[in-house]
């Protein structure tokens, strides 16, 4: 006789695909005419911007476009001076037969090297990351029990599993348009460079069916300003505000990223008679929603009546951490060639090799004997651990502190990591239960009560082995820690 479980199940996401891969972009131009000649270059910085995603039949195809400023000291080593490259791209990620119905996708720029080819001539190599996230449209086990009436057949080791489901992936493109007024106190602004801007998703509440996202736009700028010799560095920073419609899906825990498309910058006249930076964003959010939900099964099942046996089944069980942010620092005096009289410009980045963050520092300054300098330097942060295998969603610098110390330069830093675990875990259960009634069990051949001393097996197991039940157990010798106990075990197994 086969006693079949009952099977509850819902429509859930199921991630089938997260991998992360390196890619190289190069590129090379011109200098332009109206440039002098470039003696060596100070440093390049490089905007990696998303420009379209598209599901495939072999997996995810990522277009993205590498935006490269290069700040160039002259050949005379008395000014720098800007050239700006741009070069699209493109990478094939393979879902390694999974059908995708959904799928995101983040660039991340991991280091650059740049070239004077010669003086009328410059390269740049990127390397960058690509890491793409696919889910597939499934059914998901919420409930695998036996029916009811069947209960008094057989026993059976009940589990519950904590998990979380992917019900909601979504995403929205938005724009911001922002005007930042110009210090009046510092040198007058000619025109703008270039700038970098970076997305950070902070948190998230739900208001009805709308999930409302918080975050910061920061962003830095290079200008050209009057009686400058080099680039003067601003930094701005801009709320984000996005409403996501995420129907009656409860999205208590979620994965946010942010993604930029386009960056334009504008230099106009305010009312006042100053300078405003008009900046306009485009950028796209993308969200995973989860929400909490409890597997109950069987691990194991005997009937005290007659033998049986167990059909199993592989449940997968997906797990999702909190976000959780880290803080890393580092204090480092550096070592320049030139001793540093004066520091005119500092562009930071910082990014993850592995779970190690690290911050890496483009340095303008200008020596004691009045020429102008740069340095690049990679400095390690070092603080709070990121668990092996979490998933960065955001890393930023919180604090960049330089000045000119002795022959060297003091640089005090510290970043902010923001990670999540997410895991799926398989656990085999009991799907379905054949017995034997051909094959009755003669109570008579057991004994009535039998008397054990408990070493280290569990009622579930002392039940099993004396066909008996955990709840006679407990009825006859009480409740609380068996290890070391005597105990009288019933049998259970005459039917009424």
């Amino acid at each position: 006789m086969e006693l079949p479980f009952e099977e509850k199940c819902c429509d859930v996401w199921r991630e089938r695909l997260c991998k992360t891969e390196r890619l190289r972009v190069d590129l090379e131009g011109v200098v332009p005419d109206v440039n002098e000649d470039v003696g060596r270059i100070a440093c390049v910085r490089c905007n990696v911007l998303l420009k379209s995603k598209e599901i495939t039949e072999s997996g995810l195809r990522v277009g993205g476009e590498l935006e490269c400023l290069f700040l160039c000291i002259t050949e005379n080593a008395d000014a720098v001076q800007t050239v700006t490259l741009r070069k699209e791209f493109e990478t094939e990620i393979d879902a390694e037969g999974a059908k995708l119905g959904e799928a995101q996708a983040s660039l991340r720029l991991l280091r650059t090297e740049a070239r004077v080819l010669n003086p009328r001539k410059l390269s740049c190599s990127a390397e960058l990351t690509c890491t793409v996230t696919g889910w597939c449209r499934e059914q998901q086990i919420l409930s695998l029990l036996p029916k009811e009436g069947d209960e008094s057949l057989l026993c059976g080791l009940a589990v519950s599993r904590e998990m979380q489901l992917t019900t909601v992936i979504t995403e929205k493109s938005f724009a911001l348009s922002e005007s930042f007024p110009l210090p009046e106190d510092r040198a007058a602004v000619l025109r703008v460079l270039g700038g970098e801007v970076s997305l950070h998703l902070q948190e998230h509440s739900r208001i009805g069916s709308r999930l409302i996202v918080k975050g910061t736009a920061e962003i830095q700028v290079l200008f050209e300003a009057e009686g400058k010799n080099y680039p003067v560095r601003q930094h701005f920073s801009t709320p984000i505000s996005q409403i996501l419609d995420v129907g009656n899906e409860n999205t208590g825990c979620c994965t946010l990223q942010g993604e930029t498309t386009s960056v334009f910058f504008d230099l106009t006249d305010s009312i006042g008679g100053g300078k405003t930076l008009a900046a306009e964003i485009h950028a796209v959010l993308q969200l995973a929603g989860r929400r909490n939900e409890i597997l109950s099964c069987l691990k194991d099942a005997y009937s005290n009546l007659m033998p049986l046996h167990q059909s199993m089944e592989t449940v997968t069980i997906p797990r999702c951490g909190e976000m959780t942010r880290s803080a890393a620092r580092a204090s480092e005096l550096l070592a320049v060639a030139e001793d540093c009289a004066d520091i005119l410009s500092i562009l930071p980045s910082v990014s993850m090799d592995g779970t190690a963050p690290r911050a890496e520092l483009d340095i303008l300054y200008r020596s004691r004997m009045g020429d102008i300098a740069a340095v690049r330097r990679q400095i390690p942060l070092k603080g709070e651990p990121v668990p092996d295998g979490a998933r960065i969603q955001d890393i930023s610098l919180s604090h960049c502190d330089l000045r000119p110390e002795g022959e060297g330069i003091q640089c005090d830093l510290a970043a902010s990591i923001l990670w999540q675990e997410i895991s799926e875990n398989e656990e085999t259960v009991v799907s379905a239960v054949t017995l034997e009634e051909d094959q009755p069990y003669d109570p008579a051949a057991f004994p009535a009560v039998t008397l054990v001393r408990v070493e280290d097996e569990s009622l579930w197991e002392l039940a099993r082995e004396y066909h008996s039940r955990i709840d006679a157990i407990t009825a006859v010798n009480g409740s609380g820690e068996t290890n070391g106990r005597m105990l009288l075990i019933p049998r259970c197994g005459q039917q009424t």
